[in-house]
């Protein structure tokens, strides 16, 4: 269900030109840590995202992270968040948490969160619009949205 999430997190989101190394570039999907996906995830690589290919890559380094236009960060990396998000200041990178437990604080631009046993999001707006991300109103409407910077 998540990993269907994340493509349409990527169809209701629009990133900088500037962001892409051409009209040809794919969208790259990072997950960084655990991949909790499975096959599902596998499954969506070569789709076509407003005209883009998904790609899939997996990290393990905070360093190599920038190389992403969404990045999964898995519950495992929650005590790093601030390390992670550091790296990714004002990058046009859409980040995703995992049910992390402080969203207002830690910057991140979504996270998925469990509401009465069902899957949900939060969007931080603020930090969507700190890196240049225009999240779909289609897609605002459905979450539950945040307006709030990260100190």
């Amino acid at each position: 269900m998540k990993a269907a999430f994340l493509y349409n997190f990527a169809n209701f989101s629009e990133w900088p030109e500037a962001t892409f190394r051409g009209s040809d570039a794919p969208l790259i999907v990072g997950i960084l840590g655990e991949d909790p996906f499975g096959h599902h995830l596998n499954a969506l690589k070569g789709q076509s995202v407003n005209g883009r290919t998904l790609e899939i890559k997996h990290f393990t380094k905070t360093e190599d992270i920038i190389a992403c236009h969404i990045l999964f960060i898995s519950s495992q990396q929650q005590k790093h968040i601030a390390q992670v998000l550091e790296t990714l200041k004002d990058a046009p990178v859409l980040t995703v948490g995992n049910e992390l437990e402080e969203l207002r604080l830690s910057g991140c631009i979504i996270n998925f969160v469990i509401v009465k046993n069902k899957i949900r999001f939060e969007i931080n707006r603020a930090s969507a619009e700190r890196a240049g991300l225009d999240i779909s109103s289609q897609l605002l409407s459905v979450a539950t949205v945040i307006n709030h910077n990260r100190e």
